[in-house]
């Protein structure tokens, strides 16, 4: 029997627009592969609307994490969206390196390691709430 495939999803959750963890999770349910999230925010609205709610949950994603790390989930691929300031790229990027060094991702992911250069947009926009 194949073992089930999973996926991280480490994006907002958002209640309003077509966007977010919201809508990758029934698409990547449909492709069979369970869908795992971790939330980097709450938004009642994407951030293109001129007005939103923004719950920050960079202060929760570590414990959030951890508790994958505990159950030793493995992963076939992680997916990232919003990430809403330079302490969530750097916990994602923990969270990868945790996951080669354990070897619990199954695919190599190289582009991961450009991530750094999406900061600086990043820094804009939470510079703008």
């Amino acid at each position: 029997m194949e073992k089930q495939k999973k996926i991280a999803l480490i994006n907002d959750l958002t209640g309003f627009g077509r966007c977010s963890t919201a809508v990758m999770a029934p698409i990547v349910s449909a492709m069979k592969i369970q869908a795992v999230a971790v939330p980097t925010a709450i938004l009642s609205a994407h951030t293109q609307f001129p007005t939103y709610y923004f719950d920050d949950y960079t202060d929760r994603m570590k414990d959030y994490i951890q508790t994958y790390k505990e159950l030793k989930l493995d992963f076939d691929a992680i997916s990232t969206g919003f990430l809403g300031s330079e302490q969530q790229v750097d916990i994602v990027l923990d969270f990868i390196r945790h996951l080669r060094r354990t070897a619990t991702l199954s695919s190599s992911i190289r582009s991961w390691e450009t991530m750094g250069s999406c900061i600086g947009r990043t820094r804009k926009r939470c510079a703008k709430r």
